[in-house]
């Protein structure tokens, strides 16, 4: 297999997830307009600003007529926008840094907000290495890793949206007064 192919199916798979994600927030909109302090809000915020950086980053690498140095800026670029959204997503909902203390806090946090942000220092690797010549079939591959990382992080965000929150909901609705 090519990296084409590889883009090729990382750019379909982005825009068919996140369609399914917007028919899981459906399910739930209430819950997710407005209040940009509700965790739920957050996830759903985070998963689409992680798919859309994986689709962008799947059609950048597409593009037959950029060089390494263009896709290493484009990638810096992704980089930017993902962890400056994925802070401004998740700093209304984690009031101060003390709050990370709690354990299912600092948890959460760390899946939904620190990993994310390695996975964009991997990117920013491999635009480095780009733009200092280095080997680009290994520079492929940790964008590809990288891109593994984050599809599994929207992936578990997916599933908590659908399930979790259903969950949630059904047990407040359970308990007695």
């Amino acid at each position: 297999m090519d990296w084409t192919s590889f883009y090729m199916a990382t750019a379909g798979a982005s825009a068919t997830l996140v369609g399914l994600l917007f028919i899981g927030v459906q399910f739930n909109i209430d819950l997710f307009v407005g209040d940009l302090t509700n965790r739920w809000n957050a996830v759903a915020r985070s998963t689409f600003e992680i798919f859309s950086i994986l689709f962008l980053v799947s059609l950048l690498f597409l593009i037959p007529s950029l060089d390494y140095g263009t896709r290493a800026i484009g990638l810096l670029v992704g980089v930017a926008a993902g962890t400056l959204r994925a802070v401004r997503t998740w700093r209304p909902v984690i009031p101060s840094i003390r709050d990370l203390a709690r354990a299912d806090l600092l948890l959460q946090t760390f899946w939904l907000l620190i990993t994310p942000v390695i996975a964009y220092l991997a990117f920013t690797y491999t635009a480095g290495a780009y733009l200092f010549g280095k080997n680009p079939a290994l520079n492929q591959e940790n964008v590809a890793y990288a891109m593994l990382a984050l599809f599994s992080i929207c992936l578990r965000n997916s599933w908590r949206l659908l399930f979790d929150v259903a969950l949630e909901r059904r047990n407040k609705g359970n308990k007695p007064d």
